[in-house]
């Protein structure tokens, strides 16, 4: 089963994420800032460091360290992840820097079917035959 981390300051947010991905069949594990989700995804890597986490769906601001400096703390300690940024502020030059450093990355408010597309376009289809 694939595992998702949601990294958002916003609990409703992560937690409805949460709820509409376990509900098709993700593992999910809900983290409220960077740096949990920086410990989350360090700590379970394996040697090499690749990550247990199939996939960081990453919300870009938070009240200290953002997004964009947790995916070069990542860069640094080479952990290659796939990220979908998630904002509900997406200025022209954070959008420009995020499809250099992401995935894939959505504005908020986004409708269900818009992120599990961009999910199953990160992780392939769920249920392969």
């Amino acid at each position: 089963m694939k595992h998702i981390l949601i990294a958002d300051d916003d609990r409703l947010v992560g937690q409805g994420l949460g709820i509409l991905l376990t509900s098709v069949g993700y593992r999910v594990s809900y983290v409220e800032s960077a740096a949990e989700a920086f410990f989350r995804i360090f700590d379970n890597c394996s040697p090499g460091n690749v990550a247990k986490v199939d996939l960081l769906i990453l919300d870009i601001y938070f009240p200290h360290k953002g997004g964009l400096e947790l995916i070069e703390q990542l860069k640094e300690v080479q952990i290659e992840i796939p990220i979908i940024a998630i904002s509900g502020f997406l200025t022209n030059d954070m959008a420009r820097a995020l499809k250099e450093k992401c995935m894939d990355f959505i504005e908020k408010p986004f409708a269900n079917t818009q992120i599990l597309e961009k999910v199953q376009k990160a992780l392939g289809p769920l249920w392969k035959k």
